[in-house]
């Protein structure tokens, strides 16, 4: 299994959208590594996150990926993640925080 860790903002990401996020990063894994997604999601408590002295609308999500996985393919990962979020969430590309570090 694929490890995805996910820190969102409490109360910013709803249920529906966060299964729907889940399966879609199942879909990358299964794509690019033919393995399933691992997803836990950690809510970072309201007040506890800020991005330029503001509340954080930011997303963190951090995939852990074979070590032997070439630069390119991480490439296309952190896209995928990055599409998959905007597209679900309507966030804007800079609230993604993405990583595709060797697991």
């Amino acid at each position: 299994m694929i490890r995805c860790s996910c820190l969102i903002q409490a109360g910013q990401i709803a249920q529906g959208q966060q299964t729907n996020l889940a399966a879609g990063l199942d879909k990358i894994t299964q794509t690019y590594f033919s393995d399933a997604a691992d997803v836990a999601w950690t809510p970072i408590a309201q007040g506890s996150g800020f991005t330029d002295g503001k509340p954080s609308k930011s997303s963190i999500i951090s995939m852990g990926v074979p070590a032997d996985t070439v630069q390119e393919t991480r490439v296309d990962v952190l896209h995928a993640i990055c599409d998959l979020w905007t597209a679900e969430t309507g966030c804007h590309v800079d609230d993604v925080v993405a990583t595709a570090m060797s697991a």
